[in-house]
């Protein structure tokens, strides 16, 4: 991890601290905060890398999911299945979910098969937990 202070502005908190977790090329990456991406423990969260910046889609198959080890600004695929989106840790920190729609996200929402699956966070030991094959009665959304 490599110290940023220069992206501070002189109205930042006194204990504010920034820091740069990579320094070879990612064509995009988003964190989303309304997500629940870190860890309880707050050592790791979910990354989301993208081929392209904005807009990127999930059944481009360098979309992926990354494990950010804060400490060390250790990087690792923990997802490498076409149409994986919506990242979630659980609370316990062990394990998180997430869909993977595999004819994409967009072309799912009211078609198509949706899975919902669980692995540990290390990425290893998926599971399918739920699959939709079709709409769910009633609702015009999944």
């Amino acid at each position: 991890m490599i110290p940023r202070p220069d992206l501070l502005d002189p109205d930042s908190p006194d204990l504010l601290e920034v820091y740069q977790l990579t320094t070879g090329p990612l064509p995009s990456c988003h964190i989303y905060m309304e997500a629940q991406i870190f860890s309880p423990c707050s050592r790791y969260f979910l990354l989301h890398e993208s081929a392209v910046p904005h807009g990127s889609q999930s059944d481009d198959p360098r979309h992926r999911y990354l494990l950010c080890e804060v400490e060390t600004g250790c990087l690792t695929p923990v997802t490498d299945e076409i149409g994986a989106t919506a990242p979630s840790v659980s609370p316990c920190g062990r394990y998180f979910y997430y869909f993977v729609t595999p004819s994409g996200f967009y072309s799912n929402l009211l078609h198509g098969r949706v899975i919902l699956r669980r692995r540990k966070l290390d990425g290893s030991e998926p599971v399918d937990i739920l699959t939709l094959d079709g709409p769910i009665p009633g609702p015009r959304f999944r």
